[in-house]
């Protein structure tokens, strides 16, 4: 009698065969680290593109709010002619009279004249309560405080974004020496911390 556990008629037909390829296999088992550094490649590729459409963005931010801040500032037509400047011919000379408050004179480092501004003085209950058009310049000013301050934290965060993406390209991998305790396989030489 034939044994049971023997499946009836095997035919090589029926076997499945297995087949290594010896270039894949090895590319695959030799290739983690350049597949990890396409992803690390991928992955700054990413960050940087973040990078510039955030940069387009608060550029675009700051040209809005410059546009914005052009037409609020603009003079009305019925007292332009008071504010062109004004021409004086004299014997030795000659006199232009302009209004330079517009201009900023402060500069980037602060050194030089800045604009004059007078200190505003308390008004009572009542006068405020009648002059709408200097609540409006409050919020108008709020507004404009408020949109700064958002502006600069997309700029912090922008730059923060790119210091993160430089200390990334300084980081390099460094072989451990066989001095290094760290690299030893041995617990016997570490040194313990107090």
């Amino acid at each position: 009698m034939a044994p049971r556990n023997k499946a009836p008629n095997t035919n090589r037909k029926t076997k499945v065969f297995i087949a290594f390829d010896e270039n894949n296999r090895r590319n695959f088992l030799t290739g983690f680290r350049k597949r990890k550094k396409e992803r690390q490649h991928k992955a700054k590729k990413m960050m940087e593109e973040k990078l510039k459409k955030e940069r387009r963005e608060i550029r675009k931010e700051k040209r809005e709010l410059f546009k914005t801040m052009a037409r609020e500032s603009a003079i009305p037509e019925e007292i332009k002619h008071l504010l062109d400047p004004k021409v004086y011919d004299l014997d030795d000379h000659t006199v232009t009279v302009t209004d330079i408050s517009e201009v900023d004179l402060s500069g980037q480092d602060g050194l030089r004249l800045g604009i004059n501004k007078a200190l505003r003085e308390e008004k009572e209950p009542a006068e405020m309560l009648t002059d709408p058009s200097e609540e409006n310049t409050d919020e108008k000013v709020k507004n404009k405080k408020i949109f700064e301050e958002k502006l600069r934290n997309r700029i912090k965060k922008a730059n923060d974004l790119q210091q993160r993406l430089k200390a990334k390209q300084k980081k390099k991998h460094v072989p451990r020496s066989d001095s290094d305790p760290k690299s030893r396989k041995d617990k016997m030489f570490r040194r313990k911390k107090k």
